[in-house]
């Protein structure tokens, strides 16, 4: 399936991840508590078969894959719609979900699994769908909320060198998952437990290793008020990544597929917790429309760059 270009904003916000690794991951808290606090969960999940069950052929499963996506992308748009959520002065936040989705529906390689629409527990009215404060700059206040949450996963790629592959089942090398700034040391044991093969097994030819990372994100929109309108500026997120191996065994005597997960890593978009970067963004946004007339983009997405694996 034809792929559509990436929104401007969306490629400033991808060169400014890569420029600076270093803000992807954090050990502060996300909003989750805050979330379970303050806000109401509205959720839609989809009936997926998950990406270790995929057939081997890459080619036929980019295409299965996009259009599960797609489709999960549309009723997802639907169930937003269905929430009547302009009726209840939610507005800002339908058009947040809505414009968040359809960033989503341009995204390569991933598969939706669920998507979650989140309202204030607590309505006052004093703003807009209850946006709270989040700073002021040069006299000019900014406000925010928290939108949505999603869960995805993302694939990212295999691996196929059979004489590798062999050497990992003599233990002779381990391989190694890298994620952020997380290295996981996989040996073959592992699977090997999992599998029920025997010693001095051989590799059959075919065989390969999938990697890829659960990205389940907490969705912060930054506005500010122009006139009587309320204005988008940016969209950030915070949340965690679950990184994954998958043997695909071309064994038919053994399981065909066995994965391994490995500990959840925190992960956030660039700034996600300096809130003097943010609101000098957010002002110049405001002030030029620096990064374009759309929000400036931020997704978890573009941290499956740091996403890899080695061999030990």
């Amino acid at each position: 399936m034809k792929k559509r270009m990436m929104s401007m904003a969306l490629c400033l916000c991808m060169a400014l991840s890569l420029a600076v690794p270093a803000g992807a991951v954090s050990t502060e808290p996300n909003d989750e508590e805050n979330v379970d606090r303050n806000y109401n969960k509205h959720t839609i999940t989809f009936d997926l078969n998950s990406i270790e069950s995929v057939a081997a052929d890459e080619a036929d499963n980019s295409e299965a894959e996009d259009s599960v996506h797609l489709a999960n992308i549309e009723k997802a748009r639907e169930y937003v719609l269905s929430l009547g959520l302009d009726e209840q002065g939610y507005t800002l936040v339908k058009e947040a979900c809505l414009r968040e989705l359809d960033e989503y529906a341009k995204m390569d390689d991933i598969v939706l699994e669920s998507y979650t629409v989140l309202t204030p527990k607590a309505v006052t009215r004093a703003t807009p769908s209850n946006l709270q404060t989040f700073g002021t700059k040069n006299g000019r206040t900014f406000y925010y909320n928290l939108t949505s949450q999603s869960s995805y996963e993302a694939k990212k790629n295999t691996y196929k060198t059979l004489g590798t592959l062999q050497n990992w089942v003599n233990g002779t090398v381990d391989l190694i998952l890298t994620f952020a700034p997380k290295t996981y040391a996989i040996p073959y044991t592992i699977f090997k437990t999992m599998l029920g093969t025997p010693s001095g097994w051989t590799v059959k030819s075919g065989s390969y290793i999938e990697y890829f990372v659960r990205i389940t994100p907490t969705t912060r929109n930054i506005y500010t008020q122009v006139g009587s309108q309320w204005r988008c500026l940016l969209s950030n997120q915070t949340g965690k990544a679950d990184p994954t191996t998958v043997f695909h065994n071309m064994d038919s005597r053994y399981p065909a597929i066995k994965s391994k997960s490995q500990p959840s890593v925190t992960v956030t978009t660039p700034s996600y917790n300096d809130k003097t970067t943010l609101l000098n963004m957010a002002y110049s946004q405001w002030q030029s429309n620096a990064y374009g007339n759309d929000p400036f983009t931020q997704t978890l997405k573009q941290n499956l760059n740091n996403l890899s694996i080695s061999w030990s």
